[in-house]
């Protein structure tokens, strides 16, 4: 079906709930609506749909057509955050959202009507019959079947794996990154001006990715990108220094911004064509929560410890983790199931 159905769901009934807790008097409704309101908006018009529309709309020029996106995408807590606050100031925080709201249909429902079929192309078992014309999407020919088979396959459960270390070691990181500068000696402003910093960074990080997957492949970029967050976790244990911090600063300030394009553009590879919708929102239900593991438990061992020695101590091993499986992934036997794959895939060229 495409993209439209989430989009469009998102638009009715995320929006229709945020609705609903910008006239709620009981703090009951408001948290019950407010919550699944954002859930759904979050889950049906966030990077688990758009990247795959995206992906379909440009099976050539993804890594171009990724940087794009996320550059945009990048700009909309610039954008957002002080928007929000003017209308919070000008007329409170119920018109706030209902204005907030009456944004989604213009920002989101043009998506909903890009066009995401895939060119076609040759498939020799279409020979015996006509009746589908003389070839298939290549959304028909490649990838998995289904969930299941999916999850039957190597390849698919060590990427996500890594990609499960990887996500405890960089939310960790982001949201302790502050804490850990301060209790170092680095003033609050001082910190903070280098986390602001580091966020500014990852938009030019985003606007590399087309280049790096030219040079390196997807793999190797993917790798490349953990090895640098590697590194700015060693720089950030010597966050006393200032030289340290904005060698963590840059380091993973890029890195973080071309993260999340390239590991979905790796997955999209690995996953195939048929279910990458279906198998990136799994790939975010299953990574999303487990990751979120990596702030709590950085969190308990300081005040366990009375520092943040243990938690950068296990922020490092647990994307060095991620390292070595990302090193060692193993090479598909073959092109994912039908012809055409190695025509589009980037890493392939």
């Amino acid at each position: 079906f495409g993209g439209a159905p989430s989009l469009v769901v998102a638009i009715v009934a995320g929006g229709g709930l945020l609705l609903v807790a910008a006239e709620a008097d009981s703090q009951v409704v408001f948290i019950a609506a407010w919550g699944a309101g954002s859930g759904i908006v979050s889950a049906g018009a966030f990077y688990n749909v758009t990247m795959p529309i995206t992906a379909r709309r440009f099976p050539d020029r993804r890594p171009l057509a990724f940087s794009v996106l996320t550059f945009v995408g990048g700009l909309a807590s610039p954008i957002y955050f002080p928007l929000a606050a003017f209308f919070v100031d000008q007329w409170g925080w119920r018109v706030a959202i209902q204005l907030l709201v009456a944004t989604l249909p213009v920002t989101v429902l043009p998506a909903a009507f890009v066009r995401t079929r895939l060119p076609l192309v040759r498939d020799d078992r279409d020979d015996r019959d006509d009746r589908d014309g003389p070839g298939r999407s290549l959304a028909e020919t490649t990838g998995f079947d289904s969930v299941r088979e999916a999850y039957r396959s190597r390849r698919v459960l060590q990427m996500l794996a890594m990609f499960l270390l990887s996500g405890i070691a960089f939310s960790a990181l982001q949201v302790h990154q502050v804490p850990v500068m301060t209790a170092a000696g680095i003033s609050l402003a001082a910190a903070a001006s280098a986390a602001a910093i580091r966020g500014m960074l990852s938009l030019p990080g985003r606007a590399l990715i087309a280049v790096l997957v030219s040079r390196l492949g997807l793999l190797r970029g993917v790798i490349a990108v953990n090895g640098a967050m590697t590194l700015g976790i060693v720089a950030l244990m010597g966050a006393g220094a200032i030289p340290l911090v904005a060698v963590y600063v840059l380091l993973t300030g890029l890195a973080f911004g071309m993260y999340a394009p390239l590991t979905n553009l790796y997955a999209i590879e690995v996953y195939g064509e048929r279910r990458m919708g279906t198998l990136l929102g799994v790939q975010r239900a299953v990574v999303g929560p487990a990751a979120a593991l990596g702030p709590i438990l950085v969190g308990v061992s300081a005040d366990a410890t009375g520092g943040f020695a243990l938690g950068l101590a296990g922020m490092f091993a647990t994307s060095l983790a991620a390292l070595a499986l990302m090193v060692t992934m193993p090479a598909p036997a073959r092109p994912p199931d039908g012809p055409g794959q190695a025509d589009y895939s980037p890493s392939q060229r």
